[in-house]
Order: structure tokens, then C-alpha cells, then sequence
């Protein structure tokens, strides 16, 4: 089998996963219990934060910064967005977010009790701005409301975006909302960038979201990392005994944050020595031109007759999406599928199950239904060689050709 769908998941480091488990047998006690065991997990835990904080922020800045851990990069952006539920504070995203974010911020209105008992709601309280050609204009989301400057609004924009492969500036967008909106919140969904692109976060960033099966940790453990001076304006999604720092209540998962960390250490080339010399920031560096280089490879191999290219030159090296301009993507994927033992994408995994969702971020780009419907999307990992690269250029062609 060839597996291209690694912006959907990756497969799960064994080594780490190994260490992780071993680890999880000796302590598998509650972190929250005041015995001596508990107080151990607890430790293990603000250790593996630690891990996870060194590949995101300068050292001179750690203590600023705090993670809580979620289920999932989806259940993150929840966190972050629920924020305004509570007030009167708008959200500004844009028309190409990730659904974790456009979703949730669809539903941030104020609710209001009525004379009789029953609830209605006042307004949408949220502003999508357009994305021509994939970017967004800082000046177009910045041009709220004069009025409104003061209600300090949520921005929220994806660092790496999951179905094109776009990559924003983030760190610039945030400067210039922060100068505009001083009393702003700025988060990004980072779960496509973490690991696969060089970043650091600033003190205009806010939150950023990460999820661990995007880099070879398992399922059902993502990351809210956070500023710690805005954790008073953050509401939880999940009320009960106030674990996660009173943000995310539940008993933590353990397994899964020990795996989270172990695979950040692990996220890597298998023809890259692991040792100090090569630091999380090499490893990126380095991944990223391998997948860089496949990506370049897919594309040139693509007949280009039949596909029209998405992905902007500039974007995620880990991400190729293209169209077989009309044609079914899904039949297309079900002949590679069953035919060559060939897995691609066709779209966020996140939603791609919902009619209604289908094509929303292309759409949102201008694109018709010809081109949405034959969209798929080629996205690597470090493990993913050039011979599979290969093979699979010469599968999709022929199904392609096939079809015509």
C-alpha cells in the first residue's frame, strides 16, 4: 500500500508509541490523586509540556506560555472561539478556515432569556471575509467597524491551510490585528504547520492549535497552547473537576500526552540520525525539503494535460492539491484504492462525510464545480519515499486517462 494521506493522519511512530506505553504501565495512576504516585504523573505531565513549548517558543519566553490538552486539534479551536459565546465580542475569520473553526464560529451569538422564559438569539455576532485567490487582505480584516473597535475582537486565521496547502503569515497578521484591536485575541489553527513548517510563536499570537496525529503521535490528544495572560478570558468547553487548568475538565490522557511528546522527539526522516545535533528546528528544516522535493516530483510527473494545479507554488511542501478537471474524485480514489493499493485525499478529512461541507474552502476560492469535483489532495510525511512518488504519478495518470 501507498499512503498519501498524511494531512488526514499519519501513521503512529512505534518507537515512540513503545516508549510511551512502557512509561504509561509504571504510572498509570490519576494525576490529580494527592498521593505521592499521582503528584509523579503530574510531574510526567508538565514535563511533556515542556517537551512540546521548547519546539514552539524561544527559551527566554517559555514561562509566558502554557498548554492545555484536548482531544483533538478540532476540540482546540473550539476552545479558542467559545471564548465569544460568553460575550459580546464578535469573531473574524476568514471564508477558507478549517471547520474546527468556521463551524463554531457560525454558532457565536448571544443568547438572551425573553420576558416569558424562552430563549432567542440577538445576532450572528461573527464577520467572514472573503479570500480572493486564497489570501486574505490584512486590510480587508481590518476594516471592521469603526464602532466595534473596542469589543475586542476574536481573530482567527489557519496557519497551513488543510485542502490547499496555502501558508499564511501569521506572525505578520497578528502584529498588524494587535495594532489595530489592542485588546484582540489572535489564534491559529497550526495543525498543519506544526512539525512541517519553520515557526516560532510571538506575543501577538495568542493560541495556537496543534494535534499529535499529524506527526506520527496517536488519535484523541491534541493542544491548546496559550499566553498565560489571557487564560481569564478563555471559557471551557468541558465543565466538572477543573483539570486542564480549570479549562478542560476530565481526567487527562495520559497515554496520549506522554505519545504527543514522545513523537515531537521522534517526527523525522528515517535516514536522519535522532541525536542532539539534529534539534527539533534541523528536523523540520530537513523534513521539509524531502517533502518539498517529492511534492516537486508528483507535480512534474502529473500529466499536465489532464491535472490543473491548486497548491500556490509557495505553499506546505507536505500538501500537493490538484483536479482532474471534470472528473469524480471519488471514483478516482475508489479505482486507486482497489486497483493499486493507492490511498489519496479528496478533500478535509475533517468533513469530507458531509454533503454540505463538500468544496466549501474551494468554492470560497473562486473555483467551480469542475474543478471541485475532481480535486485531490497528495500530502506526505517524512516517511513517504521517491519510488512510492513514482508509482503512484503513473497509477493516477492511467485512471485519469482511463476515465476520459
Amino acid at each position: 500500500m501507498i499512503y498519501l494521506d498524511n494531512a488526514a493522519t499519519t501513521a503512529p511512530n512505534k518507537e515512540a508509541l513503545r516508549i510511551a506505553t512502557q512509561k504509561y504501565e509504571k504510572l498509570f495512576y490519576n494525576p490529580s490523586a494527592s498521593y505521592k504516585q499521582g503528584a509523579e504523573v503530574h510531574a510526567l505531565i508538565e514535563n511533556c509540556k515542556r517537551t512540546i513549548l521548547e519546539t514552539l517558543v524561544n527559551e527566554e519566553d517559555i514561562a509566558d506560555y502554557d498548554i492545555i490538552f484536548t482531544g483533538s486539534g478540532t476540540e482546540s479551536d473550539n476552545l479558542a472561539v467559545r471564548w465569544t459565546y460568553y460575550t459580546n465580542n464578535p469573531v473574524l475569520i476568514s471564508n477558507k478556515e478549517h471547520s474546527g473553526i468556521y463551524e463554531t464560529a457560525k454558532k457565536s451569538f448571544r443568547v438572551y432569556p425573553t420576558i416569558d422564559g424562552d430563549d432567542y438569539f440577538l445576532r450572528e455576532n461573527f464577520s467572514i471575509y472573503s479570500c480572493p485567490n486564497g489570501i486574505l487582505a490584512s486590510n480587508e480584516l481590518l476594516k471592521f467597524e469603526d464602532d466595534d473597535k473596542d469589543r475586542s475582537p476574536l481573530v482567527s486565521y489557519v496557519h497551513v491551510s488543510n485542502e490547499t496547502s496555502e501558508i499564511t503569515d501569521i506572525v505578520s497578521l497578528a502584529k498588524k490585528v494587535k495594532e489595530r484591536y489592542p485588546e484582540a485575541l489572535f489564534h491559529s489553527d497550526g495543525v498543519q504547520a506544526y512539525g512541517k513548517i519553520p515557526f516560532k510563536l510571538t506575543p501577538e499570537i495568542d493560541m495556537y492549535s496543534i494535534s499529535a496525529h499529524k506527526i506520527g503521535g496517536i488519535k484523541g490528544i491534541g493542544a491548546l497552547v496559550y499566553r498565560k495572560e489571557v487564560k481569564d478570558r478563555l471559557r471551557p468547553v468541558i465543565y466538572g473537576g477543573g483539570q486542564g487548568n480549570g479549562l478542560r475538565s476530565g481526567t487527562e490522557n495520559v497515554l496520549g500526552i506522554i505519545d504527543f511528546a514522545e513523537a515531537v522527539k521522534r517526527w523525522n526522516n528515517p535516514f536522519i540520525p535522532l541525536s542532539e545535533e539534529y534539534s527539533f528546528d534541523n528536523r523540520v528544516y530537513v523534513n521539509a525539503a524531502h517533502a518539498r522535493r517529492l511534492r516537486i516530483m508528483l507535480l512534474e510527473l502529473l500529466d499536465k494535460e489532464k491535472f490543473v494545479r491548486i497548491s500556490p507554488e509557495d505553499g506546505s511542501p507536505y500538501i500537493l492539491t490538484v483536479s482532474a478537471k471534470g472528473k469524480n474524485n471519488e471514483v478516482i480514489q475508489k479505482i486507486l484504492e482497489e486497483k493499486y493499493g493507492i490511498l489519496v485525499g479528496i478533500g478535509s478529512a475533517c468533513s469530507s462525510n458531509h454533503a454540505g461541507n463538500k468544496g466549501r474552502v474551494l468554492r470560497a476560492l473562486g473555483y467551480g464545480d469542475d474543478i471541485i469535483n475532481g480535486a485531490l489532495r497528495f500530502s506526505f510525511s517524512p516517511q513517504t519515499t521517491v519510488e512510492e512518488i513514482r508509482t503512484a504519478a503513473k497509477a493516477v495518470n492511467e485512471v485519469v486517462w482511463s476515465l476520459s
